[in-house]
């Protein structure tokens, strides 16, 4: 992500390219030398965070990094409670549909083979296939991708956002403004509280 990031920026005006700063860090505990108004945890990053203990410390090294006023905005799935139970082994839909290359126009299937969940931990991993094909339908390659994340219910992530120093000024179950919703998703919008006068 981060060399594909810096081919952006290398494309991007001088101006834009000064303003951009690209750091390889852990989320839990990294230390810039500044604040910003603004953090963003899009595409369900905080749930690649598999522990509770982890959680709180993302949470409180992003606190430190937001000026007073600063907001977060943090994306998760609402989990569905039928998909929570404990399984492992081939879930009844595996397709997950198709996307296309932007450079090739080649076709790309994704598949889930395997699935393993944990209540106790919260805890889901999956399995996926990626298959390439031509324009005649032919696989050009097939990876295979583990991906693992733990599911946070929405008075929890409420909670674990209270207890680290946010105020939530706004919940959505979409990026369209629409109210919370089971089974949807879940977009967090919190702010580091302006100190007390």
């Amino acid at each position: 992500m981060l060399a594909r990031s810096e081919t952006k920026r290398e494309l991007a005006s001088p101006a834009a390219q000064t303003r951009v700063d690209l750091v390889h860090a852990d989320l839990r505990d990294f230390a810039l030398p500044t604040q910003f108004g603004l953090a963003i945890a899009p595409g369900r990053t905080f749930q690649l965070l598999l522990t509770p203990d982890d959680q709180r410390s993302v949470l409180a090294t992003i606190h430190r990094h937001l000026r007073p006023g600063g907001v977060l905005v943090l994306h998760l799935f609402d989990p569905l409670l039928d998909a929570c139970a404990a399984f492992d082994g081939v879930p009844e839909s595996t397709d997950r549909g198709t996307v296309v290359l932007p450079d090739s126009g080649h076709r790309v299937t994704k598949r889930v083979l395997r699935r393993t969940t944990e209540p106790l931990q919260q805890l889901m991993t999956e399995v996926w296939e990626f298959t390439e094909l031509d324009d005649a339908g032919n696989a050009l390659r097939r990876e295979e991708e583990t991906l693992r994340m733990r599911w946070t219910y929405r008075f929890e992530m409420r909670y674990l956002l209270e207890v680290s120093g946010f105020e939530v000024a706004a919940e959505y179950s979409d990026f369209r403004g629409s109210p919370p919703q089971y089974a949807a998703e879940q977009v967090w919008v919190a702010r580091r509280p302006e100190p007390k006068s």
